[in-house]
Formats: structure tokens, sequence, C-alpha cells
């Protein structure tokens, strides 16, 4: 079955995935412990805020807003 998958796959010239030779899983794991433990909780006290009874965004609230990557 897998080998009439693969001639099947090869004739319509399908793009197979690869092994990606950068991929580096140690800094993979790094930086979803950043996104998890600092990002993540970032964007949720703004998340509260903008919840809260009495906040009133401004005209250019989305302009407001200061990215740091």
């Amino acid at each position: 079955m897998r080998t009439k998958l693969l001639d099947g796959l090869a004739d319509v010239g399908a793009n197979m995935p690869s092994l990606d030779i950068e991929y580096d899983s140690i800094l993979a794991k790094e930086t979803h412990q950043i996104i998890v433990n600092e990002k993540w909780p970032s964007l949720e006290q703004a998340r509260k805020e903008m919840l809260l009874p009495y906040f009133s965004p401004d005209e250019d609230w989305w302009g407001n807003a200061i990215i740091d990557d």
C-alpha cells in the first residue's frame, strides 16, 4: 500500500517534505518556553485590562500598542 501511495505521489509530481537540517530542537524548546512564560502572560494581562469596565480605547487605539521584538 505504501509503495502504491508513493508511486502515485511521484506520478503527480507531489512535493514531499524533507528533513530540515537547520532545525535545532534545543532552540525550539527555548523559544517555546519564552512564549509560554513571557509572551502569553503579558498578552493575557493586556486582554484582562481591555475587559475592565472602565477601559476606554483611544481613537487610534491599535496604533498605540508599542511592539518590542
